[in-house]
C-alpha cells in the first residue's frame, strides 16, 4: 500500500511505478512460497493441536466468541470473568485503533486490521492479547495519546499493574476456565 501511494504521490516513471506494485506484492508471494514449502505441515501440526489457532474460520471463531462473551456475562467465575473482560477490552482497543489510523496512516491501518481479522477469526478466543498488542495501531496510537503527560504516567501505571494482575492470574493458574 504504501509502495504504491509512494509510487504515485512521486509520479515516478511508468516502469519504476510497476516495479513498485511488484514489490508490493512480495509479502503474498512469501506466503505462497511458505504454503507450499515443506515447513507449513509442521508449524500447521502444531497450531492446529497445541493451539488450537486456524487460519480464518468464521464460525468456529463466531462460536468461541460467543462462549467467552457467555463466560464474561454469566460465569459467576471471578478469575475468568476478569481474563475474557481483558481479552474484550483488548480486542475493542486494538480494533478502534486501527479504525483511527485509516486517514492518517493507511498503511499502518490496513496491516493491523489484517493483524486484527486474522487473529480475531483463528478459532479461539484465548490468548488474544499477545496478538493484538503487536498491532502497529496500538503503538502509533498510545504514543500519539502519550505526548500529555496525564494520559502517559496513567497509562504506565495501569499497564504495569495490567501485567502484574495477568502474571498472578497465571502463576495461580485461575487465567482461564
Amino acid at each position: 500500500w504504501e509502495m504504491l501511494r509512494e509510487a504515485r504521490a512521486q509520479a515516478l516513471p511508468r516502469r519504476q511505478a510497476y516495479l513498485a506494485a511488484v514489490f508490493s506484492l512480495a509479502p503474498l508471494v512469501s506466503l505462497g512460497i511458505w504454503w507450499l514449502s515443506k515447513l507449513r505441515p509442521a508449524f500447521q501440526y502444531v497450531e492446529d493441536q497445541f493451539f488450537g489457532r486456524y487460519f480464518l474460520i468464521m464460525g468456529q471463531s463466531w462460536g468461541a466468541w460467543t462462549y467467552a462473551w457467555d463466560q464474561l456475562t454469566t460465569s459467576g467465575n471471578g478469575p475468568t470473568q476478569m481474563y475474557f473482560a481483558l481479552e474484550f477490552a483488548l480486542v475493542f482497543i486494538g480494533l478502534i485503533t486501527s479504525l483511527a489510523l485509516l486517514r492518517r496512516q493507511p498503511g499502518v491501518a490496513l496491516f493491523s486490521l489484517a493483524v486484527f481479522a486474522i487473529s480475531f477469526f483463528s478459532g479461539s478466543a484465548q490468548s488474544m492479547s499477545r496478538y493484538i498488542i503487536t498491532m502497529p495501531a496500538m503503538f502509533l496510537s498510545l504514543a500519539w495519546v502519550g505526548k500529555q503527560d496525564v494520559f502517559d504516567r496513567g497509562w504506565t501505571i495501569a499497564s504495569v499493574l495490567w501485567m502484574g494482575m495477568l502474571a498472578a492470574l497465571f502463576s495461580w493458574d485461575m487465567w482461564v476456565g
